[in-house]
């Protein structure tokens, strides 16, 4: 039989190996979304992150989580990821930056929700042709524009016979 310290020896070496592996893994994971991340795939990105994440829990695989769902398009997956990545790294060089980024989400996720939770302003029809109401513009005022008085005539000129009355056309 083996003794307990032969058995703890080998299961510790079992173990080293294994540890390597999942850092080489998590790296190429790391590598594969940096790369997805750089030519905007941003979606398979976020895939790779989290595969990297799930084997490795390096804090910097949260902000990229968080960049790469902001710019998918997934505001309140990256609001999560933004303020985990904090809560394990308060102290970010960036932090200045990445409350903006969270004030920037917080206003669309609220925006977004507000528009989703705000009723219709027009009803449908029976038969479900909706058309959108028609507006149309009040009608032009017409102003009376005053006749420009002329200059008075040289001495010894006949007199000017008076401008005519100016109405502005109607609007047609």
């Amino acid at each position: 039989s083996l003794s307990p310290l032969l058995a703890l020896f080998l299961l510790l070496a079992q173990a080293m190996p294994a540890r390597a592996d999942d850092a080489a893994t998590a790296r190429e994971h790391y590598q594969k979304g940096t790369s997805y991340y750089d030519l905007g795939k941003y979606p398979e990105a976020i895939k790779e992150f989290e595969a990297a994440y799930e084997i490795k829990n390096d804090p910097a695989l949260l902000y990229n989580l968080a960049q790469s769902n902001r710019l998918a398009g997934n505001s309140e997956q990256a609001l999560h990821f933004y303020r985990t990545y904090l809560r394990y790294v308060p102290k970010a060089p960036n932090r200045a930056e990445i409350d903006d980024r969270i004030k920037q989400l917080e206003t669309l996720v609220n925006q977004k929700n507000a528009a989703q939770t705000t009723p219709p302003n027009q009803t449908i029809p029976p038969g479900g042709n909706a058309q959108p109401p028609v507006t149309t513009a009040p009608p032009a005022a017409t102003t009376p524009v005053e006749p420009v008085q002329p200059a008075a005539p040289p001495p010894g000129a006949p007199p000017a016979a008076p401008p005519p009355e100016y109405v502005a056309p109607a609007p047609g």
